[in-house]
């Protein structure tokens, strides 16, 4: 008599726990796999394995698998470029002490380690994908254009902003792949590209 009893409380237990998972659950554990085997191996099944539900219980937030590889990139936009920004302009008011926190972030343990994977999982995706190539490219250029800004705020010529805003982002991005112990500060690197010389 107890046996079905038991069946039913594990029915209904799995049931609360589809019902607690929403979108954005969905998103972080798709977010994992991209990290480990790239996109191939974000795949509905999987991912519903890894989460302990059913398959059909994606289809309550998602239409379909190119859905949910919009709401990765959707989130990563958001996440690391404007809400980033928006973070970063309200902690700090000087443009300089903005890219002082930038040139540190490399360094800033394993949030960021993590970070860095899906970064670089997302610019391997847009290489054999059109649509995500161009949505990488709107990123960096917003990421470049908030770099240039901040300069210009800084006191350097626009033309010379931009140029210079490269040389650092440049920076930012190749930091995050050189091993700790040998990676060089960017702030060095910052001073440099601040200071405006006559040649320019």
């Amino acid at each position: 008599m107890n046996q079905p009893d038991e069946r039913l409380k594990t029915k209904q237990a799995r049931r609360k726990g589809v019902s607690r998972l929403d979108a954005a659950d969905w998103v972080t554990a798709a977010n994992g796999m991209l990290q480990t085997g790239g996109i191939d191996a974000v795949r509905i099944e999987p991912l519903a394995r890894k989460l302990g539900v059913t398959k059909g219980s994606f289809y309550w937030h998602f239409q379909d698998r190119e859905a949910l590889h919009t709401a990765i990139l959707d989130q990563w936009r958001l996440r690391h470029t404007s809400a980033f920004i928006n973070r970063l302009n309200r902690s700090v008011n000087r443009p300089r002490e903005r890219l002082q926190l930038l040139a540190a972030l490399p360094r800033r343990g394993k949030e960021v380690s993590k970070d860095v994977k899906l970064e670089l999982s997302i610019r391997e995706w847009a290489k054999r994908d059109d649509a995500v190539h161009t949505i990488v490219s709107e990123v960096d250029a917003s990421r470049l254009d908030y770099i240039a800004t901040l300069m210009i705020q800084c006191g350097l010529p626009a033309t010379v902003a931009h140029d210079r805003a490269f040389y650092f982002y440049s920076g930012l991005l190749g930091e995050a792949l050189i091993v700790e112990e040998v990676a060089e500060s960017l702030s060095g690197l910052l001073d440099l590209l601040l200071f405006e010389t006559t040649s320019d």
